[in-house]
């Protein structure tokens, strides 16, 4: 019996409805199609001694759906689901083309003139890296926390301290805990909060709505390198 190959095709998310993605092909009953998004956490609030955290796509606006070969070089059938599954916005198009030598032409039933592009993919060793930064949570780079030391002045970020200056006392890289003094020059208070109180994270001013590449200008995942993505290049999509 032959084994079925699959594709991992780059897609533009939905930023309300991409984690019910998996739920709508399921609905509609499509088989050997799946969703997969690597995700951080990123702390929004403390309140009462709790820290809430949101989850995000680890890269930004984008993730990817496994599917069959034949499928992910089916234009119809990528047209028709992006238009039923109400979390992918748009395929990310591929630089290279499925017949570089054949002219672009009208074709019937098509949305678009059919230039004979192909939807970007990645390979599996690919997304397993990205799998593995994810479960790993790596928002800050090594750099980052090197560079935080004790008896640094410095201003902490996200509700409730955002704006307030503090001292570092101590860092606990195991838990991801530091030890600051806040009002250090009108009555100091010594308190234990996380790192990412501390350090800056791309994710944090993160806002889709805001981003000057919504209509054409798109992340080459290929080109992002290791760590965490922070290179954009212009691409086309679907």
């Amino acid at each position: 019996m032959k084994c079925t190959s699959y594709k991992y095709c780059v897609c533009r998310l939905d930023k309300k409805y991409w984690k019910s993605i998996n739920e709508e092909l399921k609905d509609r009953g499509y088989k050997n199609i799946k969703a997969l998004v690597p995700t951080v956490k990123i702390l929004r609030k403390s309140k009462n001694g709790k820290n809430f955290y949101d989850e995000l796509p680890l890269l930004f606006s984008y993730g990817f759906i496994k599917m069959p070969t034949e499928k992910a070089f089916n234009r119809q059938f990528l047209i028709k689901l992006k238009k039923e599954i109400p979390g992918i916005l748009n395929w990310l198009r591929s630089t290279e083309s499925m017949h570089p030598k054949k002219k672009k032409k009208r074709i019937d039933n098509a949305e678009d003139f059919d230039d004979f592009s192909m939807v970007a993919t990645i390979s599996k060793k690919e997304y397993k890296h990205y799998k593995t930064l994810s479960r790993n949570n790596q928002i800050f780079s090594a750099d980052d926390i090197v560079n935080l030391k004790i008896g640094d002045y410095i201003t902490l970020r996200s509700y409730p301290f955002d704006g307030i200056g503090a001292v570092v006392n101590g860092i606990n890289l195991v838990t991801k805990m530091v030890t600051v003094t806040i009002y250090p020059e009108n009555g100091s208070l010594a308190i234990q909060i996380p790192i990412d109180n501390v350090l800056y994270s791309i994710y944090q001013d993160y806002d889709e709505d805001k981003l000057s590449c919504l209509s054409n200008n798109t992340i080459d995942v290929n080109s992002i390198p290791e760590g965490y993505p922070d290179e954009v290049i212009n691409q086309k999509q679907y």
